[in-house]
């Protein structure tokens, strides 16, 4: 990120905050915060092409979910960036997981659905991004992390095509 956009940060923490009752969760840094116009400013290219209409572009410029995706995009961690693209999806999803597995299912039908065994030993099945972020999530000691990751890295296109298209309809619609 200090890269593209020529600003300096040591490490992330997360900031949370509340916007009409909703809970929003900022990523910000140790030496920098991340605001609008550093991260977004003029350097778009790429998420015009993503979400093509000017007008939709325009109204995600101060988006704090839009600038959320884009930080975490920066995120070289496949693990990390997993977790915070489903905890994007989950917050524009009513931060429910019922709705994000009906969201995944409406929009990718034929979604991947994947068994993990609860923490109380029965079989829980789900869509594949939601049982990897469990998985994580809900950590047991046998489970192995390397393969983990590597489901993680497998999907992640579909994931990040979910959160865009979230957080297309989620401003659409205003």
């Amino acid at each position: 990120m200090s890269y593209q956009f020529d600003i300096a940060y040591k490490e992330y923490y997360p900031s949370e905050f509340y916007n009409n009752g909703k809970r929003i969760v900022n990523l910000r840094s140790s030496s920098t915060t991340f605001s609008t116009s550093q991260v977004i400013g003029d350097n778009t290219v790429f998420f015009k092409k993503e979400f093509e209409n000017e007008q939709l572009l325009d109204k995600l410029r101060n988006s704090p979910y839009y600038m959320m995706l884009r930080t975490i995009l920066s995120v070289d961690d496949t693990m990390t960036k997993y977790i915070l693209l489903y905890s994007l999806l989950y917050l524009l999803n009513k931060d429910s997981q019922n709705q994000v597995n009906r969201f995944i299912k409406e929009f990718e039908p034929n979604v991947e659905d994947m068994t993990r065994i609860r923490s109380s030993g029965e079989p829980e099945e789900a869509p594949v991004y939601t049982t990897l972020r469990n998985r994580i999530g809900h950590i047991s000691t046998d489970e192995n992390i390397v393969t983990v990751i590597k489901e993680m890295e497998r999907t992640m296109p579909g994931l990040l095509r979910l959160v865009k298209i979230s957080i297309r309809q989620t401003y659409s619609s205003k």
